[in-house]
C-alpha cells in the first residue's frame, strides 16, 4: 500500500502546489518534496512538470516509483497465474536503465526526461512484482 501511496503522492503533489500556492495543502504538499530530496536529486531539468511545478522526484524515479506501484498491483492480480520474478528477468529489466545512466554518465547521450522515465519501467515494474511476492502478503 505504501508504494501506491507514494505513486499517488509523486502525481498529486505538484497539482496541489500549482492550486493552491500558499495555503495549508500546498504546505503540506511541500513533505513529498523533502522525503524526495533524500532519495533523488530532484534536478528540475530532468522532472516533469505539472502546472509548472516540478514533481518530487526526478523522470528516472518517478518511472521507478509508478511502474513499482504497477508491478505490485499486477502482481496481486494474477498472483495465482504467475510466480515471483527471476534474478535473470530482473537483470533483463535493469538494463534499459543502466544503459541510459552508463551512456549519460558518459557523455555519449542525453536520453532526456522521458526516455529516462521510461527506460526505469521494466526495473520498476519487476521491483514490484519482487517486493509483492517478498512480503507474502495476498492482497495488495
Amino acid at each position: 500500500m505504501l508504494a501506491i501511496a507514494w505513486a499517488a503522492v509523486i502525481l498529486g503533489a505538484p497539482a496541489v502546489r500549482a492550486a493552491r500556492p500558499g495555503t495549508g495543502l500546498a504546505i503540506a504538499a511541500a513533505v513529498p518534496y523533502a522525503i524526495g530530496a533524500r532519495i533523488c536529486h530532484q534536478r528540475p531539468e530532468r522532472s516533469f512538470h505539472t502546472h509548472g511545478v516540478p514533481w518530487p522526484v526526478c523522470g528516472r524515479c518517478a518511472g521507478l516509483y509508478l511502474a513499482g506501484a504497477a508491478g505490485l498491483v499486477g502482481a496481486a492480480l494474477v498472483r495465482r497465474r504467475c510466480a515471483a520474478p527471476s534474478r535473470a528477468l530482473l537483470a533483463a529489466a535493469a538494463a534499459p536503465t543502466l544503459l541510459t545512466w552508463a551512456l549519460e554518465v558518459a557523455g555519449v547521450w542525453n536520453p532526456g526526461t522521458p526516455l529516462r522515465a521510461l527506460a526505469a519501467v521494466p526495473l520498476g515494474a519487476v521491483i514490484g512484482w519482487a517486493l509483492y511476492y517478498a512480503s507474502g502478503t495476498p492482497d495488495v
